[in-house]
């Protein structure tokens, strides 16, 4: 959702589920290789200086597919301190991290993180040293809706990585780990990069020329030969096509809540259900159901708990979809202990 208005879901001639799916695709690109084939095994190589060591979830390189799948190389997200091979849902990820090795390195210095997807594993690295190497079911394929983002690990996240970029690049091929101990931020090497970002200029140019169209937000800066974000709105997309501009503008700028503006009387009148605002970010809508003459919607809302972000089922009623009525909030970390995404609901026996 467009984080410049206040965020609504609208039941008006257009069915929601058809109103997201427009706010969420057009994330035109292309991460296939020269031969045209999606990118499969790969791999993606970033230096990076976080600017501190208890942020969490932010990716300081992501591919993404142009809708859901993503591959990045994530920091804290499931275990603080920790680099991992982020991806949707876990989907290539090792959930258990305690073995990782916690992060040291101070703001200002770069150390050069690469994950390598080959066959159905995946190995991550650090400096040369493999931290992690397992199995997963099987690899995601990028295709030509395919970008690249560094901040957040995915587009319409809150978590964004803070600190500093010397050098991000990505292979059409699994290296290994001789060949990554050999590599040198703002040097090519004996291998071409399929894709490769020195941030030597303000418009940080691609040096390959196939991801030519790049977007900074506010926040994300280029200066003295690194990018650097602020971990708040801070964002780089690049893709193929002029279509950088739109992966920026789905990620809505990711301002302060602070600095949102509220929407106009006009604006406001165009939505039947609009979520009261505040200190939060609504997503998506979930398990909606008619029942006893009255209709039932959840959405999800992200917002602060306990220093971090996490996410609730908001509950709402109406006897006609246009006068809404907000139900008491069950499904929330203060009750269950855990976060809620989207998924499905049922109506049982009872």
């Amino acid at each position: 959702m467009n984080a410049s208005i206040a965020p609504a879901i609208r039941f008006a001639s257009v069915p929601f589920t058809v109103v997201f799916a427009f706010l969420f695709q057009g994330a035109a690109g292309g991460s296939e290789d020269q031969q045209g084939q999606p990118l499969t095994e790969k791999t993606l190589v970033v230096w990076a200086a976080p600017a501190n060591l208890t942020q969490r979830g932010g990716s300081a390189l992501t591919l993404g597919d142009g809708t859901t799948h993503f591959d990045g190389v994530v920091f804290g997200e499931l275990a603080e301190k920790r680099w991992m091979a982020g991806s949707d849902l876990f989907q290539r990820t090792q959930r258990q991290q305690e073995h990782y090795p916690p992060e040291t390195a101070d703001p200002n210095t770069f150390v050069q993180l690469a994950t390598v997807y080959q066959g159905t594993r995946v190995t991550l690295y650090r400096n040369g040293d493999e931290i992690a190497s397992y199995e997963v079911p099987r690899l995601q394929s990028f295709g030509k809706e395919s970008f690249i983002v560094i901040g957040p690990r995915h587009v319409g996240k809150d978590d964004a990585f803070a600190g500093k970029i010397e050098d991000a690049r990505i292979y059409d091929v699994p290296l290994s780990r001789e060949q990554l101990t050999q590599l040198k931020p703002d040097r090519e090497g004996e291998i071409h990069p399929w894709a490769w970002w020195t941030f030597d200029d303000a418009l940080a140019t691609e040096k390959t020329g196939r991801l030519p169209h790049a977007r900074l937000t506010q926040g994300a800066a280029v200066s003295g030969g690194q990018l650097h974000l602020d971990g708040i709105g801070g964002l780089f997309a690049a893709s193929t096509k002029h279509s950088a501009q739109a992966i920026v503008d789905r990620h809505g700028n990711r301002a302060p809540q602070s600095r949102l503006q509220p929407p106009s009387e006009a604006m406001t009148l165009l939505f039947h259900l609009q979520h009261p605002g505040g200190d939060s970010m609504p997503g998506d809508p979930n398990p909606a159901f008619a029942i006893d003459g009255k209709y039932h919607l959840h959405y999800i809302l992200g917002h602060p708990w306990r220093g971090q972000t996490s996410f609730s089922f908001v509950h709402v009623t109406s006897p006609d979809m246009l006068h809404w009525t907000w139900q008491p909030t069950q499904l929330q970390p203060a009750h269950t202990g855990h976060g809620m995404f989207s998924g499905t609901g049922f109506i049982t026996r009872n």
